[in-house]
């Protein structure tokens, strides 16, 4: 009886019938893309919010001012805006415009988007504040339909 001939030892653990063994991927290395989403996405929602939240804060602002307050009070109490846009009568949410403020002296000019249940308008205001009283040059309401009406007349120059 012959025997096999031996296996050469080099042979028995040579790379072809065996593959090399990889080093251990740590779990940042497998998931690194994944983290860089979040991150980035993390980083635009608080950009986002603080965005929002700024606005909203200058939103409140503004409405918490007397000229505001004055504004409404005078834009409610006028018959004629009340035919052409129903009551209650409410204010919108973005307000556009600016106040200046210096002591017990200021300037107003502000668009404010108001609605009743018949339609939708704008409320166009220039103001001026002396000795702690808002004076208003003009506080006219739009429509949505195009109709101007004069709440406060505008004074002439």
């Amino acid at each position: 009886m012959s025997t096999p001939p031996p296996i050469p030892p080099s042979s028995v653990f040579s790379s072809s019938s065996m593959p090399a063994p990889q080093p251990q991927q740590t779990w940042l290395q497998r998931h690194w893309k994944g983290l860089v989403i979040a991150i980035l996405g993390l980083i635009v929602v608080s950009v986002v919010a603080m965005i929002l939240s700024i606005v909203g804060l200058v939103m409140w602002s503004m409405k918490q001012s007397d000229v505001y307050k004055q504004a409404m009070a005078k834009t409610r109490q006028n018959a004629e805006v009340a035919a052409r846009l129903g009551t209650p009568i409410e204010p919108g949410w973005i307000i556009s415009g600016h106040i200046n403020l210096e002591n017990d002296a200021g300037t107003a000019e502000m668009t404010i988007p108001i609605h009743g249940p018949q339609q939708e308008a704008k409320i166009y205001l220039d103001a001026r504040k002396r000795m702690g009283e808002w004076t208003f040059n003009y506080l006219t309401v739009k429509t949505a339909a195009g109709e101007q009406i004069e709440v406060v007349a505008q004074k002439p120059d």
